[in-house]
């Protein structure tokens, strides 16, 4: 596993956040959603993942047409701007625990016993959801798969 301070260049990197944003633990990204997460990030994580747009939007809790109304640095709203940085740092550990981005990209789109036959990315619409595929990720990091 990485150290953190990788992790977080990743997560800067995912977001392609501004290089005055600072993070260095965890209680920093809780200031990400005040007004520093704007459209850009949301796109950019998005096409780091090969996410569809419109799928993105469904995760965050926004519509398509309402993004598109935005300009690239308008900042999300707090409901939206508090998902993108949930499903960034869930991303962050993803690519962690799997090594690499194209295998946890992999690992999204499998059907899994643990969710039901769901893909981890069905589920990710939700906080309990993110919650759960995070969870899963967890125990595959330590090897305890259900």
């Amino acid at each position: 596993m990485e150290s953190t301070s990788e992790n977080y260049t990743y997560f800067r990197k995912f977001l392609d956040l501004k290089k005055n944003v600072n993070i260095k633990d965890r209680i920093d990204l809780t200031s990400l959603k005040d007004g520093y997460i704007v459209k850009h990030n949301m796109v950019s994580l998005a096409d780091t993942f090969d996410i569809p747009l419109n799928t993105m939007c469904e995760l965050s809790s926004i519509s398509l047409r309402t993004l598109q109304r935005y300009k690239p640095d308008k900042s999300l709203p707090l409901p939206v701007a508090d998902r993108v940085v949930s499903l960034a740092s869930l991303f962050v550990y993803g690519v962690s625990v799997f090594e690499n981005k194209e295998s946890f990209k992999k690992w999204l789109e499998i059907p899994l016993r643990a969710f039901k036959g769901k893909r981890p990315i069905d589920i990710l619409d939700s906080i309990t959801g993110i919650e759960l595929v995070n969870d899963e990720i967890e125990r595959i990091e330590h090897g305890v798969y259900i």
